[in-house]
């Protein structure tokens, strides 16, 4: 189905925004006190200790955060929710609806919440995509999240061409719609939206490839 004009504008448009964005904190704009660190909960702390403005520290801690988004592999689709989540905490600092100390805030609730899904991650052995799938789930408020992401990545695996063939795809959400309605029954009336989401979500990470 091809696209509305509007529809490309608005994704070219959405793509220079991006660029403004970066080019908004790019690294020279960085106090050289601070560096580049992975996600953790140490890098947290000292970015909370280090002596800078609260502009340089939002540079910094969004820098991070994409520098993150970008080369880490695993729990990819999970991280490109995130990487799009603190580009519109900045769009919300460069326009000015929110100050430079509430963006601040928020980068590092997002980089706390990213150290912590990677400890879980690890800890319980999961694969990329199914990890995905469990975070949307907990987000979603769904308290079997873990036994379900099991079983629906279970399905995804024996359907690999799920992304790119609409008649598989159309089985996969049958298949996935069974496993909701087994574990918390048909009461819910926003399934299908969730599965969308989830499919959305894991989909997205292939278009961008």
């Amino acid at each position: 189905k091809a696209e509305k004009p509007t529809s490309l504008i608005d994704k070219e448009l959405g793509r220079k925004f991006q660029q403004l964005v970066r080019e908004h904190v790019k690294q020279k704009d960085i106090e050289k006190d601070l560096e580049i660190y992975p996600i953790d909960r140490e890098t947290i702390q000292r970015l909370e200790q280090v002596e800078a403005s609260y502009k340089d520290k939002v540079s910094n801690l969004y820098q991070i955060i994409k520098e993150h988004a970008e080369k880490e592999e695993f729990e990819s689709s999970y991280l490109k929710s995130i990487s799009e989540q603190a580009d519109r905490i900045v769009e919300l600092h460069t326009k000015k609806q929110i100050d430079t100390k509430e963006a601040l805030e928020r980068l590092k609730k997002m980089a706390e919440e990213i150290s912590s899904a990677k400890e879980k991650y690890r800890s319980i052995g999961m694969e990329a995509e199914e990890f995905t799938i469990c975070r949307l789930l907990e987000q979603m408020g769904i308290s079997k999240a873990q036994e379900l992401s099991r079983e629906i990545w279970e399905k995804m695996k024996e359907k690999p061409y799920w992304k790119v063939d609409e008649g598989t795809e159309r089985e996969l959400r049958r298949d996935i719609l069974h496993i909701f309605h087994k574990h918390i029954g048909k009461e819910d009336p926003n399934l299908t939206d969730k599965i969308d989401k989830i499919l959305t979500t894991l989909k997205g990470q292939a278009l961008e490839s």
